[in-house]
Formats: C-alpha cells, sequence, structure tokens
C-alpha cells in the first residue's frame, strides 16, 4: 500500500511540475512578445531631429541569458545589440546623431574595436558624433576619438600613461607555507602557469606579452591619428 502511495505522489509531482514548467514557458513568450512590440512601438515614436545617447560604462555581454529576460527584465544590450542599433541609427532618418558618454569604459580592447569600427561607419552617414566626458584614459579616449567632436570638461581630466603588464605571482607565498606546485608544461611560451611556478615573468612571457601590447597600443595610435586628423608622434 505504501509503494502505491509512492507511486502515486511521484506521478502527482511529474504532471503538477509540467504544468508549472508549461506556465513559466508561457509566460516568457508573452514577456518577450511583450517586449519586442514595446521596443518596436518605441522605435516607430522617435521624433524627428533625435540623437541616441550611448553609454558604455555598464557590462556588455556577449550573449543574452534568456532566463534573465523573465525574471529580470531586458537587461544590458549585447555587442552585436549595439552594433545593430548603430547601424540602424545610421539609416533612420528621424536621428540626427549620436551623443556618446565616456566617462569610464571597462571594456576589452577587442570590445571596444568592435564598437568604434561601428561608429566609424555610422559617421559615413554624415552625421555627427559628439563625445563628452569628465575624464578621460587610453581606453576612453580611444572610443571617444572617433567622434566629430570631443569635449572635456574644463576641470576635467586627461590621463595618458601608456599600457603596461603588471602580473602576480605566488611562488614565494608557496614557499612559505609550504606548498609546491606540479606542473606538466610543453613549450617556453605557455607561461599561464608561471605565477604559480615562479617569482617573475620568464623572457619568453616579457615577450610575447610586449609584442601584444606595442600590437594593441598602435592600433591606439593610428586610429586617433586618423580620427583627430594629428601626427603619431
Amino acid at each position: 500500500m505504501g509503494f502505491i502511495k509512492y507511486i502515486f505522489a511521484t506521478v502527482i509531482g511529474v504532471v503538477v511540475g509540467f504544468i508549472a514548467c508549461v506556465f513559466i514557458a508561457v509566460g516568457v513568450v508573452a514577456y518577450l512578445v511583450s517586449s519586442s512590440e514595446s521596443m518596436t512601438s518605441t522605435a516607430k515614436d522617435i521624433q524627428s531631429n533625435s540623437f541616441i545617447v550611448l553609454d558604455f560604462s555598464a557590462e556588455i555581454p556577449e550573449t543574452k541569458d534568456e532566463f534573465s529576460l523573465y525574471f529580470g527584465g531586458l537587461g544590458h544590450l549585447t555587442l552585436n545589440e549595439y552594433v545593430e542599433l548603430i547601424k540602424s541609427a545610421k539609416k533612420d532618418k528621424s536621428i540626427t546623431g549620436i551623443y556618446l558618454k565616456s566617462n569610464s569604459i571597462p571594456h576589452g580592447w577587442s570590445t571596444l574595436k568592435t564598437l568604434r569600427t561601428a561608429l566609424e561607419d555610422f559617421k559615413k552617414s554624415k552625421k555627427p558624433i559628439y563625445a563628452y566626458a569628465d575624464y578621460y584614459d587610453e581606453k576612453s579616449y580611444y572610443l571617444a576619438s572617433v567622434a566629430t567632436q570631443v569635449f572635456l570638461h574644463p576641470q576635467g581630466e586627461f590621463s595618458w600613461d601608456g599600457l603596461g603588464s603588471n602580473p602576480t605571482f605566488y611562488q614565494g607565498v608557496f614557499e612559505k607555507i609550504g606548498v609546491k606546485p606540479i606542473v606538466f608544461r610543453v613549450g617556453k611560451f605557455k607561461s599561464a602557469i608561471e605565477p604559480y611556478t615562479q617569482k617573475k615573468m620568464s623572457e619568453a612571457n616579457k615577450q610575447q606579452v610586449s609584442l601584444l601590447i606595442d600590437d594593441i597600443w598602435q592600433e591606439i595610435i593610428s586610429s586617433i591619428s586618423i580620427s583627430r586628423e594629428i601626427p603619431e608622434e
């Protein structure tokens, strides 16, 4: 008798769980549809001579988390969605230009390169881009330099120190606490494990990191030089 009750309870649990999943799935679909309609209607309501405000100080994820759409709203735009937004603004007659907020840019150089390329393409429409910040560093100015005009607060700050690499090494700590990492390593340029086995960068790692930094720095300098029409020096 107890076994039958257990089977019956299990079946009831499965059925209830299935019904709950169906309701959640329907809710997610309904939310996505309503959100899409809302965004579409908002796009239709854009007044003429409008500027798009782009603020890249928040997170820019590579992909959209579908669960966050239901539980946490639309969230942040992905990198591809930003690119598509800029492309649409280029063709939209209601959009006069772009206002770029450039205060804090926490993203990687590849993300900035993608955004900058999209903004360069937007400028082909002859629509202006205005960039403003209270503070510029290498990342924020690299992105802002593509603008038609770049503004800095009269009491703002411009920090231009170059790029560098500051790895942290733990080998000294391991020696003090008696820990000895066991590492299988093939090739002198396999440096990911070096912080756990050494107290300073190997010559091979210095070489490859320097090449990477120099390449990024040259991209920064050459792009800014072209956009601002000033010599690289």
